[in-house]
């Protein structure tokens, strides 16, 4: 009998942030989220095992995670079977995720406007790409999926029994501590998940064949010792990154828009924009791509007045870089992380602002504009942003003093967060910077 040992994981994966797995479609989005027949987001077994075997390759090597995962050989169709089955992940209770919408903006270096009047050529700040807005489907961080994994083990040594342990708590440990993240935009905050409710159960089919041709996935078949695979030490390493986690409240108000759906006040009241909220618990998000745009835009600024060679190849290095309409053949992917930021306490208020006339001094025409945005409340508990830096990446103290540097601005109000900073929006008081481990 090839296969002695069969060792199965049971678990449940719950999105700690927002997650996006796309199907292809863009009939409510530009990238709608991937549905079954009922209705209802999953997470597909590839998915599952293309993050896993890529999370292994680092430490094990090809030779180990072919043997393990399987391989193919695209010139005679030849390969190997993988020794992991990984199963769709469903939704542990049907109708349970929320899914909502997020947008964005693909945003370009500086631009250069001549100046007829003057004759100079001026150089302005960032603007967004023509034809660079899209709009993507997300599922909201609480979803909790069900989570299978079966392992073959065909050796018969002492190892053998130990294998299965150690894989699974490698893995779980990937999921937990934020290195390894499922779907699209992970380096911004997207496709954190921790796993909870782990059972399991190992089959030695020479004495227990038995039982393995009547095991089901049935709670009742699987073990509720997971103590065994916890006390395991696992095959792969849990500190790829440095990590640093600021506290920080709302010194004003903050306005980043939802320009996804309307929106209505507490009295229906339908407003032009408002701040946009976490559908789970209607409270004021800060996403990571908008952390992504603040460090990078101030970042791109230092180096430029500092006259560093090369900033803009030095940037796209550490933040990532994707060409328009070559996104296949240009991509860099970002080392550096930034975590999606869910602000504690804080009150929505609808106000109307308008133009003014200067040469009436009244409201301008059909320039008024009703926003809702989050403001301060006093007492506020702190909100948290985490920044996870690759503990092996080029120029780390480089990015360690840019990064202090955003945050000394951050707190001196020198760098906002958001919309209408011209009017006194996106002040932030940071009460603790966090230290990096």
């Amino acid at each position: 009998m090839k296969d002695r040992y069969i060792s199965y994981l049971a678990a449940e994966l719950e999105t700690d942030s927002p997650l996006i797995i796309g199907s292809g479609l863009d009939e409510n989005t530009d990238r709608d989220i991937l549905l079954n027949s009922n209705g209802d987001p999953f997470i597909p077994g590839a998915s599952l095992a293309g993050i896993c075997r890529h999370y292994c390759l680092t430490d094990m090597g090809q030779a180990w995670v072919e043997e393990m995962y399987g391989k193919m050989n695209a010139k005679d169709n030849s390969g190997k079977s993988s020794r992991l089955i990984f199963y769709d992940a469903s939704l542990t209770v049907p109708k349970s995720a929320i899914i909502s919408g997020r947008d964005g903006v693909a945003i370009g270096n500086d631009r250069i406007i001549f100046d007829d009047k003057n004759g100079v050529a001026i150089e302005t700040d960032r603007t967004a790409l023509d034809g660079s807005k899209f709009d993507y489907e997300i599922i909201e961080a609480g979803a909790v999926f069900k989570w299978r994994l079966e392992l073959h083990t065909p050796t018969t040594n002492g190892e053998a029994i130990r294998e299965a342990p150690r894989l699974f708590k490698a893995l779980i440990d990937g999921f937990n501590n934020g290195e390894m993240r499922l779907g699209a935009k992970k380096t911004r905050g997207f496709g954190k998940m921790k796993i909870v409710a782990i059972k399991w159960r190992q089959f030695d089919l020479c004495t227990h064949l038995d039982d393995y041709i009547d095991f089901s996935w049935k709670d009742t078949q699987l073990t509720d010792d997971a103590e065994v695979i916890n006390n395991e030490t696992p095959l792969l390493k849990s500190t790829r990154y440095i990590t640093r986690k600021i506290t920080f409240e709302l010194r004003s108000f903050l306005f980043i828009r939802n320009l996804v759906t309307a929106a209505a006040d507490s009295e229906d009241k339908i407003v032009d924009a408002e701040q946009l909220l976490n559908a789970k618990d209607e409270l004021p998000v800060i996403p990571g791509t908008t952390w992504a745009g603040v460090f990078r835009h101030h970042c791109r600024r230092i180096l430029k007045q500092a006259r560093f060679p090369d900033y803009d190849q030095v940037l796209n290095k550490i933040f990532g870089n994707v060409v328009p309409g070559r996104e296949k053949h240009n991509k860099q992917i970002s080392q550096i992380l930034f975590s999606e930021s869910i602000v504690n306490d804080a009150q929505l208020l609808t106000r109307t602002r308008n133009a003014v006339d200067r040469f009436t001094g009244g409201a301008g025409d059909k320039k008024l504009f009703t926003g809702r945005a989050a403001y301060r409340r006093q007492g506020q508990s702190g909100s948290e942003l985490t920044i996870s830096l690759k503990a092996d990446m080029a120029n780390l103290d480089l990015v360690k003093k840019l990064i202090d540097s955003c945050l000394e601005d951050l707190e001196c109000g020198f760098l906002t967060v958001g919309g209408e900073a011209s009017v006194g929006g996106g002040l932030i008081n940071i009460s603790d910077k966090g230290e990096w481990a």
